[in-house]
């Protein structure tokens, strides 16, 4: 199974980025969002979870993990 590149982008609810945030992916480390809101990670695990400040915020297939996943904060939390 060959690696993927997943660019993760957090924005608000009026859709301006957040910079700053620690989002982790499935056999990768912990990293912050820039100051433009991405993070990017190359991810190999067949089972994919992402987490926001520690929420988990997606949970797939690596197969099915798309290239960007774009969430925007919403109610204390993150929707894709």
């Amino acid at each position: 199974m060959s690696a993927k590149k997943l660019t993760i982008e957090l924005l608000d609810a009026q859709g301006q980025p957040v910079s700053g945030t620690l989002v982790s992916a499935s056999g990768c480390g912990e990293l912050r969002t820039s100051v433009m809101g991405t993070v990017m990670f190359l991810v190999d695990e067949p089972q994919v979870v992402v987490k926001v400040d520690g929420q988990e915020v997606h949970n797939g297939m690596l197969d099915a993990l798309p290239a960007q996943l774009r969430l925007t904060q919403q109610a204390g939390g993150w929707k894709a």
